[in-house]
C-alpha cells in the first residue's frame, strides 16, 4: 500500500481523467476531503456541479471549478458532455438528490467513466408525480438498477447505493465477522465473493444481523416544544416520506394497519424548508396534524457523528444449557 507523501493516510491510485462531482451538500462537503487525501488526481480536472451559488466561494477558495446547473433529464448529457469530452477515462461522484442514478451509469459506462454514489435517486418529480406507490419504492428503483446489469454486463465500474446505510455498514458486517472468527479461535481466511462470506457468516452460527444507529448531532439553537427538526438532507427526507405508505403491516378492511406498522406518516411540501407532517394513529382511529419546522444540518454545532454498532450472536446448542453467546461489537464514528 502506498501513502500519500507526509502522511499516514493511505494512497488507492491516481485517477486519471476529469472528476465530476454532483452536488454539494454535507456528503459532498465531507468527501471531497477524503478524495483528496486518499488519491492522485488533476486539481485542474476536478469540477462541482451544484445549483447553489451560495457554495461558490467555498469551491472557488478551495482552488476547484463550480458549474452552477441544476441536473435535469433535458441537460444532463450535454453538461456532462462538456466536462468529460471524449476523454474515455474519468469519475464521476453522483452526491445529489433529484438525479437519475440509472441515467447516469448509463452515461458513464458509455463514456467509459467509473461512477458512485449513495442511492438510487430517480429525476426530481418522480416521487410527486408517480401515483403507482409501489414503483416509488427503493425496491422498484433498484431492481431496475439490477435489471440494467443482467441486461447490460460488463463495461466500466459503477458502484450503486454506497453511502452509510446501505453502503458503509456492509464493511462493518464483514469486519464484525472477521472478529468474531478470531475471538472463537477460527482461522478464518477473508473471502472474496458473496458466496464465501455467506459460509462463513453460516459456519460461525450467524442468525441475524442488528445494525443501530444514534445521531448524535446537536443544534446550535435549541429545538422549541412541539416542532420537529430534520437533521439530514430536507430534500431526502421529503421525498423519502413519499416513497411508500408503508414497509411493513397488513391493511385491514377499515383502512388501518395491523402491527407492526401502527402509524403513517404523509408529508407536504410548504413554504420554504418547512413541512406539514400528519400522523394517523390506526390503532384507536386518532388522527393529529403537527405543523413541523425542517432545518438542515448547516445548523448543526459539529458534522454529524454517528455510532453504528453491529452485533453477530452464535444460537444455542441444541440440547443442555445455552451456549455462551460470543457477541462482536464493531463502532465507528463518522
Amino acid at each position: 500500500m502506498n501513502y500519500s507523501a507526509g502522511t499516514d493516510y493511505p494512497n488507492y491510485g491516481r485517477i486519471s481523467g476529469p472528476i465530476v462531482m454532483i452536488g454539494y451538500g454535507s456528503i459532498g462537503r465531507g468527501t471531497l476531503p477524503l478524495i483528496e487525501r486518499h488519491f492522485d488526481f488533476d486539481r485542474d480536472k476536478l469540477v462541482v456541479i451544484d445549483p447553489s451559488a451560495a457554495v461558490a466561494d467555498d469551491i472557488k477558495a478551495q482552488g476547484y471549478r463550480h458549474v452552477e446547473v441544476a441536473l435535469t433529464e433535458e441537460n444532463y448529457a450535454e453538461v456532462l458532455d462538456s466536462l468529460f469530452g471524449e476523454h474515455g477515462a474519468g469519475f464521476c461522484v453522483n452526491l445529489s438528490v433529484d438525479t437519475s442514478s440509472l441515467d447516469l451509469m448509463k452515461y458513464c459506462r458509455a463514456k467509459g467513466v467509473l461512477y458512485i454514489d449513495t442511492v438510487v435517486e430517480p429525476w426530481g418529480g418522480f416521487y410527486f408525480e408517480t401515483t403507482d406507490n409501489a414503483a416509488r419504492t427503493n425496491y422498484a428503483l433498484r431492481e431496475r438498477v439490477r435489471d440494467e446489469k443482467a441486461a447490460n454486463p460488463g463495461g466500466t465500474t459503477a458502484v450503486s447505493c454506497c453511502g452509510a446505510n446501505p453502503g458503509m455498514v456492509s464493511w462493518f458486517v464483514k469486519e464484525a465477522l472477521l472478529t468474531l472468527a478470531r475471538d472463537t479461535g477460527r482461522d478464518a481466511q477473508v473471502p472474496t465473493n458473496r458466496e464465501g462470506w455467506a459460509k462463513l457468516m453460516q459456519s460461525l452460527g450467524v442468525k441475524g444481523v442488528h445494525i443501530a444507529e444514534r445521531d448524535t448531532q446537536a443544534r446550535t439553537i435549541p429545538r422549541p416544544a412541539g416542532v420537529f427538526v430534520n437533521t439530514w438532507s430536507v430534500e431526502g427526507f421529503i421525498a423519502e416520506g413519499y416513497q411508500r405508505r408503508s414497509s411493513a403491516g397488513v391493511r385491514t378492511k377499515n383502512g388501518c394497519l395491523k402491527a407492526p406498522m401502527r402509524t403513517m406518516m404523509v408529508v407536504r411540501r410548504l413554504s420554504g424548508s418547512a413541512v406539514r407532517v400528519r400522523t394517523r394513529g390506526c390503532a384507536h382511529g386518532a388522527r393529529r396534524k403537527v405543523r413541523s419546522s425542517v432545518s438542515s444540518s448547516r445548523t448543526m454545532k459539529r458534522f454529524p457523528s454517528r455510532t453504528i454498532t453491529l452485533l453477530a450472536t452464535k444460537p444455542r446448542r441444541s440440547s443442555g444449557p445455552p451456549a455462551t453467546m460470543p457477541t462482536t461489537r464493531v463502532m465507528m464514528r463518522c
